[in-house]
């Protein structure tokens, strides 16, 4: 990873990736939970009353992770419009000084 100026905003760059961690493991959530509709949907011995009670719980559940993942996804954008504005500020600052540091990880 090169680090191209040097206000860029670390916290930025942290909390995306953190979110994109989270949301990761939200869509394997989701993914579970679809997976389990089918397994309710194949199942004989269930009857379709029941089937239907579960599928709603599910379905709610799955309502409520898209939710999540949308959030996580609007505070991404927000982290990236915070994070290239404190870039721009801080490289404008430190302009005098440095044109430019590269810093392999």
């Amino acid at each position: 990873m090169a680090i191209t100026s040097i206000g860029q905003s670390g916290s930025a760059q942290v909390s995306q990736i953190s979110s994109q961690d989270e949301t990761k493991s939200l869509e394997q959530k989701k993914q579970a939970l679809q997976k389990e509709i089918n397994e309710i949907n194949q199942d004989k011995k269930t009857t379709e009353t029941d089937k239907q009670q579960k599928i709603q719980v599910i379905q709610a559940q799955i309502q409520t992770i898209e939710t999540q993942i949308q959030q996580l996804q609007r505070k991404k954008t927000e982290a990236q419009a915070s994070g290239s504005e404190q870039s721009s500020a801080g490289s404008s600052k430190q302009a005098l000084v440095r044109q430019r540091v590269d810093i392999e990880i």
